[in-house]
């Protein structure tokens, strides 16, 4: 199963990365792990720190002294939803691994989006995450899993690169991505709550500013930890990947992820419509195709599933039978599927 969906899942990835193949040694087993002793990168630590003071100081205003006003909260859901489609539907899904194509347009609301958003620059969040793709929990993985939970949520931004993980960072490339003017653009969002209702500085900046902020991040991280730890495994049960509803609901449709593991081209990165599984990024980058602003969209949906069953059925011969069961409800629907040793 582990050949198979590394011929599925690696096919774009191939397209964009120079040679980079997958070495025994990068085992997805914790004996294989290297003993390289990670270094704390202060700089960054000391901001993450600032940053999430600032967020708790942020929730305390929630119920001390001159609380945000309600508009303010709703602003802070919009952006939400803005910074978190800057990731999804930008840094990720077009960026990343090329599932559909984007006019100006788009892509400048795209750019603008993930500025907000704050994660790096685009260049590096791709590269970073091509990599990821390439060399999935394993020692070469950036946020590899296996190094544990903590690493794989944030340490590995606290900490300085490791050695393997550099490496095949230079094998892979951006090449494609160095003719979009639109990765510069930046922005200051929270200023809208003082210029547009009043709101005051420090409240503007504690709530739509650094919580905001926070809250995103972490529901990014959430898709490099949470989801490589809990969930199901109906396409893959071989990797780590899972799909995960909760993670799939705060990070706009990423918690699919044993899917997009598996068909990593496809650009609704779930197998299911978005009535059944929450996915407000595939609903964001339909409604632009539908404007005529994006086209080219890629999916693997129902082909690539049902070819990958055909071949694994093939693979373990008449004795097992691949058993399939929706569950779940309406928006947060998952399949589980099993393999039953026929007497």
């Amino acid at each position: 199963m582990t050949n198979l969906s590394i011929k599925f899942c690696c096919v774009s990835l191939e397209q964009l990365a120079m040679e980079a193949p997958f070495s025994p040694e990068l085992s997805k087993t914790k004996a294989a792990e290297s003993e390289e002793k990670l270094k704390i990168c202060w700089p960054i630590l000391i901001y993450m720190v600032v940053c999430h003071l600032l967020a708790v100081c942020c929730v305390v205003k929630m119920f001390v002294g001159q609380r945000p006003m309600m508009i303010t909260y709703l602003w802070t859901i919009v952006l939400w939803f803005i910074s978190g489609l800057g990731i999804t539907a930008g840094a990720h899904r077009l960026w990343s691994h090329r599932s559909y194509k984007a006019g100006k347009v788009m892509r400048g609301i795209l750019m603008i989006f993930t500025s907000i958003a704050n994660q790096g620059t685009v260049l590096k969040w791709v590269r970073d995450h091509r990599v990821h793709h390439l060399y999935s929990d394993t020692p070469a993985d950036p946020h590899n899993s296996q190094r544990g939970f903590f690493f794989s949520h944030v340490g590995w931004l606290l900490t300085q690169t490791p050695e393997k993980v550099s490496e095949c960072l230079k094998k892979v490339t951006t090449n494609d991505l160095m003719n979009d003017g639109f990765l510069t653009l930046q922005s200051v969002p929270y200023g809208v709550c003082i210029d547009f209702w009043g709101e005051s500085l420090m409240n503007a900046f504690l709530l739509a500013g650094a919580f905001r902020y926070c809250f995103v991040l972490h529901a990014t991280w959430a898709v490099n930890s949470v989801v490589h730890r809990w969930g199901v495994r109906p396409y893959d049960q071989s990797a780590f990947t899972t799909e995960n509803p909760f993670v799939a609901f705060f990070a706009l449709g990423e918690g699919w992820h044993n899917w997009h593991h598996a068909f990593e081209w496809d650009y609704a990165t779930s197998e299911m419509g978005v009535w059944q599984q929450y996915n407000p990024t595939k609903a964001f980058i339909d409604f632009m195709c539908w404007l005529g602003l994006a086209w080219g969209r890629r999916r693997a949906n129902p082909k690539g599933w049902d070819h990958m069953k055909e071949r694994l059925s093939r693979k373990l011969g008449p004795s097992y039978k691949i058993v399939e069961v929706k569950r779940g409800v309406p928006l947060f629907r998952y399949r589980e599927t099993k393999l039953v040793k026929e007497s």
